[in-house]
């Protein structure tokens, strides 16, 4: 069964899509592609961790679940 493409509906208050949408990492854009504007949206590991912290994880934590490092 194929998901449904759909934007991520904490998009507008998420620290790693504000503080990343612009940028020109491929690696960033692809996981904004895959989990903020696409069908893993559901699968965002900064949902869980939001869910089960009662906050919002560090901007720097991707939808993965890894920390991105410069």
């Amino acid at each position: 069964m194929h998901k449904q493409i759909k934007e991520c509906k904490w998009i507008s208050t998420c620290g790693f899509y504000q503080k990343y949408k612009d940028g020109r990492d491929p690696v960033l854009l692809g996981f904004i592609r895959q989990y903020c504007k696409g069908s893993c949206s559901d699968d965002c590991a900064r949902k869980t961790y939001h869910h089960e912290h009662g906050h919002a994880p560090p901007d720097e934590m991707m939808p993965s679940g890894r920390f991105f490092r410069f």
